[in-house]
């Protein structure tokens, strides 16, 4: 994504603008198109000032502490359980999980070695 033009070109622009400068020149002379110094000049009618804008974007659907809140009172939910909750779905819950830090435990937390019974007996064998 292209960053902003910064406020010096754009406060540059403006002042030749009221200088009483051609637009289609200043545009040329400054790199950028017509459109964007039109935008410029709207956007100074509109606030009074050159600040860029945010970027457009989609707001997150999961509060993060939230979600850390959660993990602590529930800490054996699955992902699904608590994608309901949040009215996400599992991965989005994966994701948001991951940001956090926060890891899953694949095995039984009283499973004091991860090879099984049955796999300990084919050994001795």
């Amino acid at each position: 994504m292209a960053a902003a033009y910064s406020i010096d070109l754009r406060t540059k622009a403006l002042a030749q603008v009221d200088a009483g400068a051609p637009k289609t020149q200043i545009a040329r002379n400054l790199l950028i198109s017509r459109n964007t110094l039109y935008n410029w000049i709207a956007l100074h009618k509109r606030t009074g000032c050159l600040q860029p804008g945010k970027a457009p974007g989609a707001k997150p659907k999961i509060d993060l502490e939230k979600l850390r809140e959660h993990v602590r009172a529930h800490p054996d939910d699955t992902l699904n359980e608590m994608a309901e909750v949040f009215g996400v779905t599992g991965p989005a819950i994966h994701a948001a999980l991951k940001k956090l830090g926060i890891t899953r435990k694949k095995r039984a937390s009283f499973s004091k070695n991860a090879t099984s019974a049955s796999a300990r007996n084919i050994k001795k064998s």
